[in-house]
């Protein structure tokens, strides 16, 4: 295993943990397709075994990125833990059970159902007029939840952002729901992470962990998410998200054809 072979990863890292940080997104939505167009294209030493390689690398090294994003954030004391539980009793069992179930999911569903899930995301960061929510989580708004979940087990993403626009819909200021978003996502990534590395040593495809990844992507993370909290207050969060579903809606087709 070549340690040096992803350096650059870490000043990338770096940036997709400040825009997770920054709008709530999970970073696993950004660094999938990194991990399976960009890399690739870099040469045929630098693409990962599987898609359940490039989604547990998205997730171990999210689990440190949100867990530095919740230190700053609670040291600010922004987070709403009360509400955080309502969303918590629902998708860390989801994300247990996703965890489990993602080494044995055929590539094209993960990737297809990852491509809809940020379709679907544009969507809502595109619309300009406020959605309006139950204050309480609706049997509708369970389910999305939920589903948020079992994607983020599956394909790195989801969790973020099913709950980030449900907090906003709560008239919640928005650095207390990017703080709140940010610590429900760190314990169901956590539980994705522990259930799909756990599954993946049960059928003995461990050795498909790019280790050599990860040792760059956790500290450009953990530096990526204390920049993103600090300019949280200076970012113009509507060109953020502009920018963000024009990405995604580049993406979903690009990871689409990557199958085909």
């Amino acid at each position: 295993m070549d340690w040096t072979l992803y350096w650059f990863m870490l000043p990338v890292a770096s940036m997709v943990a400040t825009t997770a940080m920054l709008s709530g997104i999970g970073g696993g939505a950004i660094f999938l397709p990194i991990y399976i167009l960009v890399l690739p294209i870099l040469g045929p030493q630098y693409p990962l075994q599987t898609t359940s390689a490039a989604v547990i690398t998205s997730l171990i090294t999210m689990s440190f990125s949100f867990a530095s994003g919740v230190t700053a954030y609670a040291r600010e004391g922004l987070i709403n833990y009360n509400i955080g539980k309502e969303f918590l009793i629902l998708s860390i069992p989801m994300a247990l059970v996703a965890g489990f179930l993602a080494p044995h999911l055929p590539d094209w569903i993960s990737i297809t159902l990852y491509s809809v899930t940020i379709i679907i995301v544009a969507g809502f960061l595109i619309k300009t007029s406020k959605i309006i929510l139950p204050a309480r989580q609706s049997p509708v708004l369970k389910s999305v939840t939920l589903y948020g979940a079992f994607m983020t087990g599956v394909a790195s993403i989801g969790i973020g952002e099913t709950t980030i626009v449900q907090l906003l819909s709560r008239d919640m200021d928005k650095n207390e729901a990017a703080a709140t978003s940010v610590f429900i996502v760190f314990l169901t990534v956590m539980a994705a992470s522990i259930a799909l590395i756990f599954s993946l040593f049960q059928s003995a495809e461990a050795n498909v962990i790019p280790w050599n990844v990860i040792c760059y992507t956790v500290p450009g993370v953990i530096i990526g998410a204390q920049i993103g909290v600090k300019l949280q207050p200076y970012i113009p969060k509507r060109k953020l998200e502009l920018s963000i579903a024009a990405i995604f809606l580049i993406l979903a087709p690009a990871m689409i054809a990557s199958i085909a």
